[in-house]
């Protein structure tokens, strides 16, 4: 599906609207399984390049039905994650950091997404990360005006020295210990300034204890609900658009205000990814 790019301002952080309501994606003309990099992908298991299509397209219509504003980045060929937009790119403040990819047949995507950034007029960062700093989108979280971010598979301590500096911030690291949950999005969910969707078996007991500190209301997955990617999810208002929902979720969501849309990406979920993976936030502020 075709959607137009939406208009640019010439002042791309003139004003930056709560909550988010902006997002990047790549079209998914060029996705396939290619390097095994997590334990969800294997190159037995192709998408199919219908359905990829139809779940892709059906995101987009969820996304644009809610109120959210899509700007959609050409997908270059041979690069068959970039679909997964999160990764390449951290928009904090309207500014730009350039992600910096643990695995090198992923590393070119960030270049094709700053230089999109920046031909809309998101300027990048004023500070540069270290040579040896490791920094994926999927990693990184804000909750309550507070930046989150994990390590431990894709991202590394370096990274989050270079952010806390950078930004002037605290930054809060929380330690993931599941390869199956190698990015902080597939395990954690802000949904408003009191709520989050938690896996909390994928982190550490430090981390754990941490989450519980900053978390006033926490929503807890059991293993079998984030195992279907249900944290890996993005929040629009009060409606929570995310892969899988079984009836128990459904209801603690319900239950503490939250509506529930659920946009079946199953062709994605191949690769270890769903909706928050799939979608770049552009209107963050830390």
């Amino acid at each position: 599906m075709a959607l137009p790019m939406s208009t640019v301002t010439d002042e791309f952080h003139a004003a930056i609207p709560r909550p988010v309501r902006r997002y990047a994606v790549c079209s998914p003309d060029h996705f396939a399984i290619g390097e095994e990099i997590n334990p969800w992908m294997c190159r037995s298991n192709q998408p199919s390049h219908d359905c990829v299509q139809d779940q892709w397209s059906g995101l987009m219509r969820t996304l644009a039905t809610l109120g959210a504003t899509v700007d959609v980045i050409p997908a270059v060929p041979d690069l068959t994650d970039m679909v997964f937009t999160r990764d390449s790119a951290i928009v904090l403040n309207g500014r730009a950091i350039k992600g910096r990819f643990q695995h090198r047949s992923r590393r070119p995507e960030a270049d094709h997404v700053m230089t999109w950034l920046g031909s809309v007029g998101c300027a990048p960062a004023d500070f540069a990360m270290p040579a040896h700093a490791i920094l994926e989108g999927g990693d990184v979280a804000v909750f309550g005006g507070r930046l989150l971010i994990g390590f431990g598979y894709r991202s590394n301590r370096a990274a989050h020295a270079a952010l806390s500096d950078g930004l002037g911030v605290t930054v809060h690291s929380l330690r993931l210990i599941d390869p199956r949950f190698y990015h902080l999005d597939t395990c954690f969910c802000p949904l408003d300034e009191r709520h989050a969707l938690i896996a909390a078996h994928a982190f550490d007991r430090a981390s754990r204890r941490l989450l519980w500190e900053l978390v006033p209301e926490p929503l807890e997955l059991r293993i079998e609900e984030s195992l279907h990617l249900c944290a890996n999810a993005v929040v629009l208002g009060r409606t929570v658009v995310m892969p899988h929902c079984p009836p128990r979720l459904a209801t603690l969501l319900h239950d503490h205000g939250f509506e529930v849309r659920v946009v079946p990406v199953e062709e994605f979920k191949k690769s270890g990814g769903a909706v928050s993976c799939l979608t770049l936030p552009l209107d963050r502020c830390v």
